[in-house]
């Protein structure tokens, strides 16, 4: 039992490294193509403990980047990184989606930009494409806006 537990926490740890390489690969392509990008830190709130000072807990943030064209658009982005070749409605985060299709209906840019490690495409979902997905229903690449891999990523595509 302990050498599973163990191996879980070994493939969460790894799952979280290629994930936070992949959005550092994102960031670097956005800033190579003339965008800027900011990068939304990880929030948190304060929860009462029963000795001493309140804990810090982490919080959500409902996307990961902003990121503008100078003189142009602005797009809301929050980056996923996937093991599958395909989205499913389970791997999407409820909150996240709302808001991004709040800004997405205000005039903006918003979605989800989605590496597929086993086929190694990199494609940018739109929030109201995210909003029309059901439950045990699923996106193949083609279903989104290829922008490439992680080698040659054109992130234009969603600008």
């Amino acid at each position: 039992m302990h050498e599973k537990n163990l191996n879980n926490i070994s493939r969460g740890a790894k799952a979280k490294a290629q994930g936070a390489a992949f959005e550092n690969l994102f960031a670097m392509a956005c800033r190579l193509s003339g965008l800027r990008v900011v990068r939304l830190p990880m929030g948190a709130r304060p929860v009462p403990s029963r000795f001493g000072p309140p804990k810090l807990v982490p919080v959500r943030t409902p996307f990961d980047y902003i990121i503008s064209k100078p003189a142009s658009r602005i797009a809301f982005i929050d980056a996923k990184s996937i093991s599958g070749d395909r989205l499913v409605y389970s791997f999407l985060t409820p909150h996240q989606v709302d808001v991004l299709f709040d800004l997405e209906s205000d005039g903006h840019k918003a979605g989800y930009v989605v590496h597929f490690k086993s086929t190694d495409q990199v494609v940018f979902y739109s929030a109201g494409l995210l909003k029309a997905l059901q439950r045990r229903e699923s996106y193949k690449p083609e279903d989104g806006v290829l922008l490439g891999n992680v080698y040659r990523l054109d992130v234009r595509g969603f600008l």
